[in-house]
């Protein structure tokens, strides 16, 4: 068997072989510059949806390396250490979960999950 022929691939073409870079989204992260250990830093990652946009429940995972030694990740108390948030700039909204992982190297994870809504291609 060879490949599938990209006309009847259709729009599942991403499921069934690897993507073209800006199919599922692209990310930065804010400062990308060396920052001083063990202080206070606010970082804003920025996931730009590709054309396939996030559907209602789809997310994004952000894995930190099993080495650090910063404090717990939280998502109740604003004006407490380690604090994350997130928004979205359409009408979806963007629920978030701080979670173990099981596998090394990564030590922790923010799940950022849509609900209620989705993201459009672009936002």
């Amino acid at each position: 068997m060879g490949r599938i022929p990209a006309a009847e691939m259709g729009d599942v073409a991403p499921a069934v072989e690897p993507g073209v870079a800006g199919d599922y989204g692209t990310a930065s992260i804010a400062p990308s510059i060396p920052v001083q250990i063990r202080s206070f830093q606010t970082f804003t990652v920025t996931y730009t949806a590709g054309k396939f946009g996030l559907d209602d429940t789809g997310g994004i995972l952000i894995a930190f390396r099993f080495v650090q030694d910063g404090g717990p990740l939280q998502t109740d108390t604003p004006s407490a250490p380690n604090y994350v948030t997130a928004d979205c700039d359409g009408d979806a909204r963007v629920q978030l979960l701080v979670e173990p992982q099981p596998e090394r190297p990564w030590m922790i994870a923010v799940r950022a999950t849509v609900r209620g809504g989705f993201i459009k291609p672009g936002e």
